[in-house]
């Protein structure tokens, strides 16, 4: 695998030095250099070969993984992104990374001036998180979306972008209010709430959110998550944003016995992996075989709807 260029020194001054450059070979290949010298007379002897030098480009695009946002602490966006597949040298991965790029900008055009910011992040693993300083915290305004992108480089320069994100900046959904609980029948106890009133973006604001946390426990106090004898069921939000209260039925339910439910909401926020407070607590008497009276529209189940956007 031999490439041969000629090159014209352009000039008689023997101080001169000559830059050759080869285009067009292979990432990742090793190779070695060597010169000779022609006159009109001839060619000379060649030179020494040169070390072994892999041939080295720019990277590819890292792949941004998730943003998420948070605002404990002070406002900030939470970035993880993937290491290119190709770091400068084919799939051989030998050659570092410097550095990486984060930009975040308020427009999708990552418009240059105060719109858009770069943030260099040192290279720590195949998969990178980078958390936005606290300090811009004053900067950012809350429930408003922001877009990000990202570049690696390496010694020879920058990759290409990688895809955008667009994420608003968001906190913690509020707890779920009027927790209630009923017995529809044996060893079931339904329990029904109402939406936080605030989804994560402020009172009144439309904001997906994920599900929730349904905590019951037959001991005294509020149920809490560590403690023994408290059971956790997760509810999806649908897609659609309807919850639909929600029966638990469990052969470990004891009829006659008094549970007591909590509710918590989550959403995609950074803070806390999303988890909401805790609603205040309900209270209800497992069945002991005898169907109770509806209590919350037909056989005591009520369909809840998120607000529209």
């Amino acid at each position: 695998d031999t490439v041969r260029m000629n090159y014209s020194a352009g000039g008689d001054n023997a101080d001169s030095i000559a830059v050759a450059i080869f285009r067009g070979l292979s990432k990742g290949a090793a190779k070695g250099v060597r010169v000779r010298a022609v006159t009109l007379v001839g060619a000379g002897d060649w030179s020494n070969v040169s070390n072994l030098v892999s041939v080295v480009g720019y990277p590819s695009s890292p792949r941004l993984n998730k943003v998420a946002s948070g605002t404990i602490g002070g406002s900030y966006f939470k970035v993880d992104f993937l290491l290119p597949s190709d770091t400068g040298d084919g799939e051989n991965l030998t050659v570092a990374i410097d550095d990486y790029w984060v930009e975040m900008s308020n427009t999708s055009a990552f418009t240059p001036g105060d719109e858009t910011r770069s943030f260099e992040v040192t290279p720590a693993g195949a998969v990178m998180s980078y958390s936005t300083s606290r300090a811009l915290s004053d900067s950012l305004t809350f429930a408003k979306i922001y877009y990000f992108r990202v570049q690696a480089a390496n010694a020879i320069g920058r990759s290409p972008f990688s895809q955008t994100i667009a994420q608003k900046l968001i906190g913690l959904p509020g707890a779920p209010t009027s927790p209630l609980v009923r017995t529809t029948g044996p060893l079931q106890i339904n329990v029904s709430f109402a939406l936080p009133a605030n989804l994560g973006a402020g009172n009144g604001q439309f904001h997906p959110l994920l599900g929730f946390q349904v905590a019951y426990s037959n001991l005294s106090g509020a149920p809490v998550l560590a403690r023994a004898g408290t059971f956790i069921h997760w509810v999806p939000a649908s897609a659609a944003g309807t919850v639909v209260p929600w029966a638990v039925v469990s052969a470990s339910l004891l009829p006659g016995v008094v549970y007591r439910v909590s509710v918590r909401a989550k959403n995609a926020a950074s803070d806390l992996e999303g988890w909401g407070p805790w609603s205040e607590t309900a209270t209800g008497v497992c069945s002991d075989g005898v169907v109770r009276p509806a209590v919350c529209g037909v056989a005591g189940i009520t369909a809840l709807t998120l607000p529209t956007a």
